[in-house]
């Protein structure tokens, strides 16, 4: 749901060229926004076009969006052999996800830390979705963890009210960590806590085995 209370789902666009309809092999799980990967025989590794629309909704039981927005991406589909559960995942002390951090009267300096699936991978890149002003520092290993740890320094020099940053971790196999988002504060107040909102937009994929 969004921030309204209103019931968000996902559905194949119609208006898109030929990038339109489903993508054989997968289908849409309309209200949990998902990608379901079900037979890796039809799909090849490579690029594929995703084209959906996101629409919201007055209740679940309505049929009749109150708007819809398009959202097209690249899905870059690859063979590997770790498994889809081994993948970077963020820890302490990187903020919660949806969580609100204040940089009240001060500038925001925080870590980003990634820790990967296991010692035979290491986490490549910690890449930001970042307001005006924030900077980041390279990646490196991070000293007060796991050999399989690594993070990034932030600093934010607020130049708005209110705004998010978005991060996800990449490792050296391909995969990559959930996305995940905090909403940022220069004056310690929040109206809400709206990094959800940007999440909820995030279309997952997910892939169910036959076995």
């Amino acid at each position: 749901r969004d921030v309204d209370g209103d019931d968000i789902r996902c559905f194949w666009a119609t208006t898109c060229g030929s990038i339109c309809g489903p993508v054989p092999g997968f289908t849409l799980d309309s209200d949990n926004c998902e990608l379901v990967l079900l037979d890796t025989s039809t799909v090849l590794s490579g690029l594929y076009g995703i084209a959906l629309e996101i629409r919201d909704f007055a209740n679940e039981a309505s049929t009749t969006p109150l708007s819809q927005t398009p959202v097209q991406f690249i899905l870059d589909v690859k063979s590997t052999p770790e498994t889809c559960s081994q993948i970077p995942m963020f820890i302490a002390p990187t903020p919660e996800c949806g969580s609100c951090v204040s940089a009240a009267g001060t500038i925001y300096i925080g870590q980003l830390v990634a820790r990967s699936s296991g010692p035979t991978v290491s986490i490549t890149s910690i890449e930001t979705v970042s307001p005006a002003g924030l900077f980041t520092s390279d990646i490196m290993p991070y000293p007060g963890g796991q050999p399989t740890d690594y993070l990034i320094e932030v600093e934010w020099e607020p130049t708005e009210v209110q705004s998010f940053l978005c991060f996800l971790a990449r490792d050296s196999v391909g995969n990559c960590s959930p996305l995940c988002c905090v909403t940022l504060s220069s004056i310690g107040e929040f109206g809400y806590c709206g990094a959800y909102i940007v999440q909820s937009l995030n279309v997952k994929v997910k892939y169910v085995s036959s076995k």
